[in-house]
């Protein structure tokens, strides 16, 4: 922690910015076959984002930490758990 909060914000911007418009992987397209993998490695690095924010920072609002942890349980979890079945 650097103590200078901008980081955080910055963190916090990008975080609820995709937790607005992620609403799920397509499977289709140009990525054909690949939302399963596509999820497990963007969730791997939002996950951990998102711990070291809402852990070691009290800026990032309970409205954005639940929409973000909807975007996870929705966008990712399903094609992680279920994969390309």
């Amino acid at each position: 922690d650097t103590g200078n909060s901008t980081y955080y914000r910055n963190a916090i911007a990008i975080l609820d910015g995709w937790s607005a418009v992620l609403k799920n992987h397509t499977n289709n397209g140009a990525t054909l076959g690949n939302a399963p993998l596509q999820s497990a490695w963007s969730a791997e690095f939002w996950t951990k984002a998102a711990e070291l924010v809402r852990h070691t920072s009290t800026l990032w609002t309970s409205t954005g930490i639940t929409r973000f942890t909807n975007m996870l349980k929705t966008a990712h979890l399903p094609w992680i758990i279920n994969g390309d079945r």
